[in-house]
C-alpha cells in the first residue's frame, strides 16, 4: 500500500473495477451474435483463468467448453473405479 492509501479506498476502486468489468461483460453479452450468445448460455460460466488466457469471447467459449469436457471425463472415470464398468455397461 503506497503512502496515503487506505484499505477502504484500495477496496472501494477494487469494487468500482469488478463493477465495471460486471457491466462491461453484460453490454458485451447483449452485443453478441445470437449464436455465441446461446454458446455462452450452453457453458454458463467462464473460469477466470480462461477469460484472462484468451482475447475472444468464442475462444473463451471453445476453452470452457474444452475444460468442461476432461472435467467430466475425469469424474466419469472416477465413477467407473467407484462402482465399476460392469454396472455403468449395463445400465447405459
Amino acid at each position: 500500500m503506497g503512502r496515503g492509501e487506505s484499505p477502504l479506498c484500495l477496496n472501494g476502486a477494487l469494487i468500482l473495477s469488478i463493477i465495471i468489468d460486471e457491466v462491461d461483460t453484460q453490454m458485451t453479452t447483449l452485443e453478441l451474435d445470437p449464436k455465441l450468445a446461446r454458446a455462452l448460455e450452453l457453458i454458463g460460466s467462464i473460469d477466470p483463468d480462461i477469460e484472462e488466457s484468451w482475447s475472444t469471447i468464442a475462444e473463451r467459449v471453445l476453452a470452457q467448453a474444452m475444460e468442461n469436457v476432461e472435467l467430466a471425463e475425469r469424474r466419469l472415470r472416477e465413477i467407473q473405479d467407484l462402482v465399476g464398468e460392469r454396472v455403468l455397461a449395463e445400465c447405459c
